[in-house]
């Protein structure tokens, strides 16, 4: 009765010690971290001899806290090391009678048409570096493991816009196999943009002439971020509108031109790659005194830093399988004002940051970006209020606070 006591804790023991781990990877990892992991996971003490060094790569799955050094020695003899237990200590050290069969390299060129070959050197790197799919062959070892020394070269020759890849025949092929999908045509994406600046004042007789111009154009309403709301007076509580395939961009552009109430700030055409960034920046690069130091012969030095102030539009688009264009916009407008409690120039900024999906050849309509100016003129008596000393007698300023909304018109074109 006494021994089944001990065995049946001895068992409850073993099975509360072995538990399952998460899953291992590390590639091209200095073999010093992988048996920092196993040595925290097992609790022993590990020895690295001489020579016993280098970049290691390893995916693990399914394993438990018991099999964690069964694993190490395997992957350690796979690499052309021997381990072994001595005085309560692991000693890994270079198997001396063991060969590593290296297979020969084989060198191609790759000539890429529609991608950089910096970005397509990143993508062969990856390609070259995965793991075959693993095979359990060790009995002994209930671990799904695959231990390699990864051993290729992509070299770039910017003036071809090629690879040159130097790898085993299996790796080479394995780049063949995928090379159409790598170096497939980049989509663009034409970008048109109407950028306008009206007064909020006049924002519903804009708001009407806006829509009717919109609806001569071509443009067809399909929804608000906000709900359904089709007046476009609501424009500047944020949100924005989509209007359908179709409309004549450069239309819309006279129709507004006639609009007293509308100041027509940019209208730019430019095309943007597949997940690249576009920029549209309308302003002037305004120089900012940023600091001030003195030199060892007493000069004050001015330390200017040039920025620009206007409005800038960064649209970057990415298109998905299913012909939907992502756009990722981010809105900007600033200015500057000057303050009696500020030692330098004041800048005004005003943003929009928004992702929205859009169809080929749909278009999108921002606002909201709403700025405050106060204008002060003179009037008076003619002749008489231009009277050395005595001419304020007979003028007066009167004080006009003037706000400005921005807004934006995007359309999208597929190429």
């Amino acid at each position: 009765m006494f021994r089944s006591i001990v065995f049946s804790l001895l068992l409850l023991t073993s099975t509360v010690r072995a538990e399952d781990l998460s899953a291992f990877e590390a590639t091209k990892s200095p073999i010093s971290d992988f048996v920092h992991w196993v040595s925290m996971q097992t609790n022993e003490n590990i020895i690295l001899g001489r020579g016993v060094e280098g970049v290691i790569t390893v995916h693990v799955s399914n394993i438990d806290s018991s099999d964690v050094m069964k694993l190490f020695t395997h992957v350690m003899n796979a690499n052309g090391y021997v381990v072994i237990k001595r005085d309560g200590f692991y000693n890994v050290t270079i198997d001396q009678e063991q060969t590593i069969e290296i297979e020969p390299m084989i060198t191609k060129i790759y000539t890429l048409n529609h991608i950089s070959s910096i970005k397509g050197k990143v993508v062969f790197d990856a390609l070259l570096s995965s793991a075959p799919e693993a095979n359990e062959e060790n009995e002994e070892v209930s671990v799904a493991i695959v231990a390699l020394i990864s051993n290729h070269i992509v070299s770039v020759l910017p003036a071809n816009n090629a690879l040159l890849v130097s790898a085993s025949k299996e790796k080479v092929a394995q780049i063949d196999a995928h090379f159409m999908q790598i170096d497939s045509p980049m989509k663009q994406v034409l970008i048109e943009a109407i950028i306008v600046e009206s007064d909020v004042s006049k924002q519903n007789e804009l708001g009407v002439n806006l829509s009717t111009a919109l609806i001569d154009t071509g443009f067809s309403f399909i929804s608000n971020q906000l709900g359904s709301i089709k007046n476009l007076t609501g424009l500047s509580q944020g949100g924005h509108f989509v209007y359908r395939q179709g409309g004549d961009i450069r239309a819309l552009v006279s129709a507004l031109n006639k609009d007293s109430a509308t100041n027509i700030l940019s209208t730019p055409k430019i095309f943007v790659m597949d997940r690249s960034e576009g920029r549209i920046s309308v302003g002037q690069n305004v120089p900012f005194l940023v600091g001030t130091k003195v030199t060892e012969n007493g000069d004050t030095v001015q330390e200017i830093e040039r920025r620009d102030i206007g409005v800038t539009l960064t649209v970057t688009p990415t298109v998905l399988g299913n012909g939907k264009i992502i756009l990722n916009i981010l809105q900007e407008s600033s200015s500057v004002t000057n303050s009696t409690l500020a030692t330098d120039i004041i800048t005004n900024n005003r943003s929009i940051t928004t992702v929205a999906q859009v169809s080929d050849g749909q278009s999108i309509l921002l606002g909201g970006l709403i700025n405050h100016e106060t204008r002060t003129s003179t009037s008076g008596i003619p002749l008489l209020m231009d009277i050395p000393w005595l001419g304020w007698l007979f003028s007066y300023d009167v004080d006009e606070v003037v706000n400005r909304e921005l807004t934006v018109m995007i359309k999208t074109t597929l190429i």
